[in-house]
């Protein structure tokens, strides 16, 4: 978990809530736009940093879950 897309993931996080800490100072219709940029900026780099997690703990999280079979190949019954 210390790659250098997760330092940049945290990085972009503290942007952007920053983004929208400081928009909330702003008027009513001024704080629109950052938090449309903001807002879904925040969710997505903390769905990636909880992917991220899940990856680092040797993937146990991510073993519930199985991908779909392909297109054109018979799916493999476990």
């Amino acid at each position: 978990m210390n790659s250098f897309s997760t330092w940049l993931t945290a990085v972009m996080l503290l942007i952007f809530s920053t983004m929208v800490g400081i928009a909330t100072q702003y008027p009513a219709d001024a704080r629109f736009m950052p938090f449309v940029v903001g807002i879904p900026g925040i969710a997505l780099c903390l769905l990636q940093l909880g992917l991220d997690a899940a990856r680092a703990y040797d993937g146990h999280f991510m073993s519930y879950f199985r991908t779909a079979p392909k297109a054109g190949k018979p799916a493999e019954l476990i």
